[in-house]
């Protein structure tokens, strides 16, 4: 199988898995992280769930996805952002001063974690702020149902979850996508949500990478584990 034809199924099915009063309230917390007078650049915003908050907070969004079956469906939420391009992390540039780039459960499809990150902070500039959630290191698929249906989603979406990861996710691996993040560091750590998501934040002048390096040194595929 294909990554294109991965992500187009993946994309229709998106926003029946994720858009759950989780992904509000980690997309929230992203917000509340977010300087108000920094414009944002957010990397691999897939449908737009936390693009969709970053709008509605009013923030000056750039928002990049290079999937075009994903952005197709961002670009159909018609929010009020400065842009949506099909750029990927490593095309992406920055404007010509600081910014915050945030970058929601994308790390696990980089190969250099560390060299993204540094790539990152590049962007922010020296006076920016990078923004970054990835899973918790206990984020299974069954606490992830659950963290879903503890922030209001049914017993029928906690079912269609399951089911629908237990089948993406040998595909996933026919078409070389890794659904399973590697483990972080926690220098930068600043907020858990629901138990299964972490919110770090770089400011632009720290020098934290070297703790996420140790940390990053290899990429588990652990199969229970999932991206949101």
């Amino acid at each position: 199988m294909s990554r294109g034809v991965f992500w187009r199924v993946y994309a229709r099915w998106y926003d029946a898995l994720w858009d759950t009063g989780l992904t509000a309230a980690v997309a929230r917390r992203v917000v509340q992280e977010v300087p108000p007078e920094l414009p944002v650049i957010e990397l691999g915003a897939g449908t737009g769930l936390v693009t969709r908050e970053l709008a509605a907070a009013r923030r000056v969004v750039r928002a990049c996805e290079p999937d075009p079956d994903m952005r197709a469906r961002l670009v159909a939420r018609d929010l009020d952002v400065e842009q949506v391009t099909d750029e990927s992390i490593e095309e992406c540039h920055p404007p010509a001063g600081d910014c915050c780039v945030v970058a929601v459960n994308v790390l696990h499809l980089v190969a250099d974690v560390p060299a993204c990150l540094e790539h990152l902070r590049w962007m922010a500039g020296p006076h920016g702020r990078v923004v970054v959630v990835v899973p918790t290191a206990q984020a299974t698929l069954g606490r992830v149902a659950r963290a879903h249906r503890s922030a209001g989603a049914g017993a029928t979406h906690s079912v269609l979850f399951l089911l629908a990861h237990v089948v993406l996710g040998p595909l996933a691996a026919l078409a070389g996508v890794r659904l399973s993040p590697a483990p972080l560091a926690r220098p930068s750590l600043v907020g858990v949500v629901g138990d299964v998501q972490e919110v770090h934040v770089l400011d632009g002048p720290d020098r934290p990478i070297d703790g996420w390096a140790r940390a990053v040194t290899s990429v588990h595929a652990v199969t229970h584990q999932c991206q949101l």
